[in-house]
Formats: C-alpha cells, structure tokens, sequence
C-alpha cells in the first residue's frame, strides 16, 4: 500500500494546511477551528469586493452552517452600530449571503429544521448583535440576508438584542432607519406568541414605543410598519394566562435574564427608554 503521505494530494493537503494557519493571524482571526479556517479565508475580500464562498464548501452544512456562525461572531467583536467598516461589511456580507443560499436550497420542512436546529446550537448573542446591526445597514443585501436569517432562528434567548436596538434614542437618523425598523419589528413578532413573561412585556411596550414615533412621523408612508405592528398585538393577543407570558425566562435558562441584562446596559448610545427592555 502507497505511503499516503507520500503522495502528491497529501502534500498539497498539508501545503493548503499550512496556509490557512498562516494566512490569518489578527485579533479578529486567531485561534480559529482548523475545520472553519478555509471559511476565515473565503470570506476575504477580493480587491475590495465581497468574496463568494465556492459551492463545494457550502454542501455539507453540518460543517458549513457552524463555521459560518463562527465568522459572524468572530466579526460581532468589531460591530456597534449599523455603520460596519468596509472590509467587516463585506465579510458580512459574504457570510450571511452564504447561510441564506444553503437555506434557501433546502428542499424540506426537515432539513430546514435541520439548519435552523443547527444554527440555534452554536448562537450567541454575539451572533445575534453583529446580525441585528446588519439588518439596519445600508446594504440592501445585508439587510435581506440578515433578516431573513433573524427571522427563522430567533427565540426567547435573544429577542431582547433586536427589542434593545429598537430602542435606540438614535435609530432614525440613518437613511436606511424605516426599512431596518420594519426588519426588526418583523423578527420581534416571530417570538411574540410564545414569548416569556420579560420578553412579552417588552414586546408590548417596545410596540406601543414605536408607535408613538410613528404618530411623530409621516404615518401615509409607514403602512407597512403600522401593519407589522397590528401584527405583533395580534399575535401577542394570542397567548392566554395559562401560556408563555405568565412564564419567567428563569423557567426556560437563567442565563437568559443576566445575558440580555448586560447587553441592554452595555449598548450605545445609551437608552433614554430602558424601562421598555427591562430584564
């Protein structure tokens, strides 16, 4: 039997290895899961542009789904406001359009869940930060990608990262400010019928917040925000005193209550509302 380290595949194998070890070795890149390195490398951009993932390393999504979260946290780090850098915006970019292909593509109810299940596995709420930013930036295909992957794998963990940043005294001012209140108020109301106790009540205040600027606002051009948020009583409405919202999230992860807790005290700008995400 052939010696395989001997052959030729094998030392382009281990010259790929060697590279991938080297090519990264910043603060924001370091101690990367030898699996993940080659998704680090993709996500570089080419001559200033968005890089895209080759095809072949998007088809196992049992290693695809986890390396790509790994990036968006490794890039969460760099991200506090919608303003991203260019060179985090396009790795960002490259990122969350790769999850949304492989989700897109998936040919069932089961291997959605599948990849729902897997990306909830390894979240943080450092992933669901850099995420939520990047539904209220000025890239249009940012903003798509990232709300669409919001909106399928958001839960009572984590609802209290978009619920604090709509609440962001400064929120309005960017152009794009409608469109990534909309995104967000959309992924807020996937949690609303099953949302726990602290999570409903500021659910509900958050609703009745944003809807007090809106009265502030040109109201003809907000239907669809007036609508989405119609939808989000609703569908709070739709829980009964025997259902989540008489449930604390203590119940469900005691985690959850300091997690959320730190994040709303350590956002910036500071919150003028902070009764509205009250953990």
């Amino acid at each position: 039997m052939n010696n395989p380290h001997s052959s030729p595949i094998a030392l382009l194998l281990c010259l790929l290895a060697i590279i991938l070890t080297t090519v990264r070795s910043d603060g924001a890149f370091a101690q990367t899961d030898d699996r993940c390195s080659i998704y680090f490398v993709s996500t570089t951009p080419e001559k200033g542009n968005p890089a895209v993932i080759q095809e072949a390393y998007l088809a196992d999504i049992n290693t695809a789904v986890p390396c790509l979260i790994q990036v968006i946290e490794r890039l969460g780090g760099q991200i506090n406001s919608p303003a991203v850098e260019p060179d985090v915006k396009s790795r960002l970019l490259t990122a969350t359009g790769a999850l949304r292909a492989i989700m897109t593509r998936l040919d069932s109810a089961s291997n959605l869940n599948n990849f729902i299940t897997l990306f909830r596995e390894r979240n943080n709420i450092n992933v669901i930060s850099a995420l939520t930013y990047a539904a209220r930036s000025d890239n249009k295909d940012l903003r798509l990608s990232s709300t669409l992957l919001l909106g399928n794998v958001i839960d009572n963990r984590f609802v209290c990262v978009p619920l604090t940043q709509l609440n962001d005294p400064e929120f309005m001012k960017a152009a794009e400010a409608p469109s990534g209140r909309a995104n967000l108020l959309g992924v807020v109301s996937v949690v609303a019928p099953w949302a726990y106790k602290e999570n409903y009540e500021n659910i509900d205040k958050t609703r009745d917040y944003i809807g007090g600027q809106i009265g502030r606002e040109d109201s003809s051009s907000m239907k669809n925000t007036l609508a989405i948020l119609d939808n989000i009583q609703t569908r709070l409405k739709s829980q009964t005193n025997n259902s989540n919202k008489t449930v604390s999230l203590n119940t469900l992860d005691r985690a959850i209550i300091p997690n959320c807790r730190k994040y709303v005290q350590a956002y910036t700008p500071k919150l003028t509302s902070p009764e509205n995400v009250n953990y």
